[in-house]
């Protein structure tokens, strides 16, 4: 029985290796979590699996359009500009950058959008 677990990752380049650093501190204690619970050996050989440009969804440019198109509105009404919102909702989420994000990161993105728009402008999203 194989059990898979996602974990995000960091790609550092080193001079002559890539080292692996977790996106976060919340994926830096699933993964010891993981490690612990599997006694996983430090010296183990694992796989990685690495995403190509060719699983991109055709409508990721009018998906991440309309991701825009949310936190302008919501930058509005909270008083930010665009920008000053977007760089706010990257950092409580953790990313760098939308158009890099896989999908997950991206749901997390939408998922605080809805907390916040129910939490904070009383609009009762689901």
């Amino acid at each position: 029985m194989t059990l898979e677990k996602e974990f995000q990752f960091r790609l550092i380049r080193s001079e002559d290796s890539f080292i692996l650093v977790p996106k976060t501190e919340a994926d830096k204690r699933k993964i010891t979590k993981h490690v612990e619970k599997f006694k996983i050996p430090e010296d183990r050989v694992m796989k990685v699996f690495l995403p190509s440009n060719e699983q991109a969804e055709p409508d990721r440019k009018k998906y991440l359009d309309k991701l825009h198109k949310v936190i302008r509105i919501m930058a509005v009404q909270m008083g930010y500009t665009f920008q000053e919102y977007k760089d706010i909702v990257k950092k409580e989420v953790g990313i760098v950058s939308f158009a890099d994000s896989f999908n997950d990161e991206l749901s997390m993105v939408i998922e605080f959008l809805i907390n916040r728009a129910n939490n904070e402008l009383n609009i009762d999203i689901d």
